[in-house]
Formats: structure tokens, sequence, C-alpha cells
């Protein structure tokens, strides 16, 4: 059977166009397709900008990969209606071709550490991880989460080194601790990757971006329902449990892009408005998506979303207003209780009125 696909590329030349925009295509592909002969089957159709070798990467369907990835595995996480753009729309030269001296001139902040030959394998191969990054779309000048990964190779290789290139790391404008989670943007995330960001991280700071305990509530009988309410939902790593209850609940899920938006944590010591700025975005998201109130996991991210919300709209320059509710809470409320007061609602600083 044939497997078809439908594909939206991103267009755009920065010497004609002042916005850019998308063509439409439709292939059918094979098990052992990558994205990259995908791409090279759309050049032979209609002409367009790209790197033409298996060694860069691209934007699909929210996904950073590299273009060595299978297309099934693609359409399996996502579905078969790709939408392709460069790694970075907001450097794009010609289509999926980007002006990335910012990448090398970071690099260079280690350069004196590496070999050409070393500089030139992270080139096509850490790029990536630089450009996933939720934190450029906040902080331009960030210094890059290829930095941490380098950093961890060069202190392995020689850990006489550690302090001096820490020091290079810890700009408060845009150094390490800006770091924001890379789990649920790069396509399949190399685990050996994320540990040695992670090991940079933890040496800078003092604190991972490690994933808390998963849920484990059992299931409940549901003695009160939420039929139609909009609720959104945020867990940096795995919204499917809360999505499970909401849906249980009758209500409608509101699952925005920005629901596993990492929001740094470990940043707050030395920049909180960077942080309230990634929560501006979560909440405003799901506050214009008509949510009613939002359902989170972690009790740290519940403080931050309620008790600095006037904070964080105050940084952001708009009201939100969105009222805030733990998983325990809401499996309450679903369990049959009604009292605001045992519920917590009474100690929350935006205040829950739906009850």
């Amino acid at each position: 059977m044939d497997k078809k696909i439908f594909i939206e590329l991103f267009r755009f030349n920065h010497k004609t166009d002042y916005l850019p925009y998308y063509k439409k295509y439709e292939f059918t592909y094979e098990k052992e397709d990558t994205v990259n002969d995908l791409l090279n089957k759309i050049n032979s159709v209609e002409k367009f900008e790209f790197n033409g070798t298996d060694k860069f990467g691209v934007k699909i369907n929210n996904y950073f990969a590299n273009v060595d990835t299978l297309i099934g595995d693609i359409v399996s996480k996502t579905s078969n209606e790709l939408v392709i753009e460069p790694v970075s729309s907001y450097r794009a030269v010609n289509d999926l071709t980007i002006n990335n001296d910012d990448f090398f001139e970071k690099m260079e902040l280690l350069g004196k550490y590496l070999s050409d030959e070393q500089k030139e394998a992270y080139a096509s191969t850490a790029q990536l991880l630089y450009y996933s990054s939720n934190t450029l779309n906040f902080n331009k000048g960030y210094i890059g989460d290829h930095m941490l990964l380098i950093a961890d190779d060069i202190i392995n290789e020689n850990p006489s080194l550690q302090d001096e290139v820490l020091n290079i790391l810890k700009d408060n404008k845009s150094g390490g601790w800006y770091h924001t989670s890379l789990e649920k943007r790069v396509f399949d995330l190399d685990k050996d990757v994320k540990n040695k960001i992670d090991s940079t991280l933890l040496k800078l700071t003092g604190k991972t971006t490690q994933s808390p305990a998963e849920l484990t509530m059992e299931d409940l009988q549901i003695a009160q329902k939420f039929t139609n309410f909009n609720i959104a939902v945020y867990d940096k790593d795995d919204t499917s449990v809360l999505e499970n209850y909401i849906s249980k609940s009758d209500a409608k899920c509101i699952a925005a892009s920005s629901k596993n938006d990492d929001l740094a944590l470990h940043t707050i010591e030395i920049d909180k408005s960077f942080s309230y700025k990634i929560a501006g975005n979560i909440l405003l998201e799901a506050k214009d998506s008509n949510a009613d109130f939002m359902v989170v996991k972690d009790e740290e991210i519940f403080k931050i979303f309620d008790n600095s919300q006037k904070e964080i709209a105050k940084t952001v320059g708009r009201e939100i207003d969105l009222p805030i509710v733990t998983f325990e809470q809401f499996t309450n409320i679903l369990s049959g209780e009604k009292d605001p007061e045992k519920l917590g609602f009474k100690k929350h600083k935006v205040d829950v009125n739906f009850l």
C-alpha cells in the first residue's frame, strides 16, 4: 500500500520576499526513505534551497530533526501532514538555508580548547541543538546548548580546565543558566547528549533538568464532570495523564503548543523575568484558546503560575487572570469534593470561582 504524505514547505528569499510562504506537495514514501530523500524528491519537481547533505537539521511539525531521520518515524509520531521549515525562521536566508554565523561566533568562546577537526565535527552535529532551544525565542544572546555539550567534552578530556571553562559559561545575561529542556523539541533526543548537557548544567547551577516522578494516581470514580469547560494543561515532561483525566471529565482539553515548554527554574535565581516570559507565553496561549482554567502537575510550577501570576502579567505586558488547579485538586473535584476550603482554593492568589 502506498504511504502518502502531504507537505507544506517553507519558502523564503531574503532578497525578494517580505514574508515567508508555504508551497504544498503530495508524495508517497518507502519504509527506508529519510527526510533528506523527501527533500530531494521535492527539489526534482521544483528547485529550492537546502543543504543537500544528510548532516543538517530542519523543523518538522514543531520538532527539530536531522534530515537522516526516517519519514515513517516522523509520520508515526506526528501525522502524514508535514510542515517543513528551517531550524530558525528568524535567521532564514533562502528557503531552508539560514545564516548560522551566531552558532560559530558562540562556539568560538571555547574555540581555543578545540582543534579545527573538532570544530568541524561540532559544526555538523551540534547546530540542531543550538537552534532547537526555546531559550532563543526569549533571549537571542543565549550562549547555546551546543556550548554545554562542548564544555562537557572539554572537561572530561582535561578535568583541570573545569573552572576555566565554566567561567566562560557563567555570564548572567546569556550563559548556561538559560538552558531550557530539549526533550520535547528535538526528535528522539540522544540520551548521551542530554546527559552531557545536564552534567554541565549541574556543575553550573547545582540543578539539572531531571524529570520529576510520574503521576501514580489510580483511576477514580467520577462523581461530577466539567461538561462545556475548556481546560488547559501544562507539564514539561508529559501531559498525557492530565489530558486523559480531562477527557474523562467531559471537558475539552486545551493542549497548546507550549504545554511542554521548560521554564528553566534554575534561572529564576539570576533572572526571574526570563522564566516569567516563558510562563507568560504558556498562560496567554491557554487564555487566548479560551481556557477556563489550567491543570498542572508540579507544585513548584503551580506556585509560579498562581502565586506569581501578577508579576508574570506585568512582565509580558498583558492581563492574564487564569485560575490554576493542581492535579490533586482536579481529581478531588472529580471525586465529588465541592468545598473550596477543603480543596485549598482559598489559598490561591488567582480566584477559582467555577464551583
